[in-house]
């Protein structure tokens, strides 16, 4: 007699595929708490708070975990229409297809929502290199804990620092701790996107150079190549 999909009892290959998701949101929410306890800020208002926030999706663990969170929406779909044709047929073929079917906009959302949490649409900036940045303090309310995200926060702060740099500090008075030094702010603000440019500039330079390098060498072994074959 032909055999189901669950004859067996137990379908192991959607357990295990099926377990990838919580696996990975447990394993993302311990290095989450585990890197926020190894900075050790508790001011959510300090820019190193920010700094930690800016920088957390750009990490080679949370990456790997939200790629490990998405190996079930993208294989379990795969596995199941396998199945389905392997296994089904008649009524119980189009009982599958059908739930298959209905679970197929959940499934679109879920991965929207992994690939909004491996590539935030938030523009973030590498400040960490500057101690006087890391060591300043933005006036934020309690409300803020729970009503404004800290990628809003940033934006609205990045749009203050530009706004000031041309000469408008009023939006930047507002999320200075100390008004009176506003000025000081956007200094050590604007040092710090120097610094980050001067890297970038520097890393690109170096990709750049090694990429020639490894042009040149293809084509002096490409030549070697023809004088041997001219010979």
């Amino acid at each position: 007699p032909e055999k189901g999909i669950a004859d067996e009892g137990i379908n192991i290959p959607w357990i295990v595929i099926a377990w990838t998701l919580p696996i990975g949101a447990a394993a993302l929410l311990a290095f989450i708490v585990a890197s926020f306890l190894a900075v050790g800020v508790w001011d959510f208002g300090s820019a190193r708070y920010l700094d930690y926030t800016w920088s957390l999706a750009r990490r080679l663990p949370y990456r790997l975990c939200v790629g490990f969170m998405a190996i079930g929406p993208l294989v379990l779909p795969v596995v199941w229409f396998l199945q389905v044709v392997g296994f089904t047929e008649g009524k119980e073929r189009e009982v599958n297809l059908e739930v298959m079917r209905d679970c197929t906009f959940s499934g679109i959302l879920l991965l929207f929502a992994l690939n909004l949490l491996a590539f935030p649409t938030a523009a973030v900036h590498n400040w960490r290199s500057s101690d006087d940045f890391l060591a300043l303090h933005f006036r934020r309310s309690p409300l803020c804990l729970v009503l404004q995200t800290n990628a809003s926060f940033g934006a609205k702060l990045v749009d203050a620092l530009w706004s000031a740099q041309h000469g408008d500090l009023r939006r930047l008075e507002r999320y200075a701790e100390d008004p009176g030094r506003v000025n000081v702010v956007l200094e050590i603000c604007r040092r710090a996107q120097l610094a980050e440019a001067s890297e970038r500039e520097a890393s690109e330079t170096e990709l750049a150079r090694l990429k020639n390098d490894r042009g040149g060498n293809s084509d002096e072994s490409s030549g070697s190549d023809d004088g041997r074959l001219d010979s």
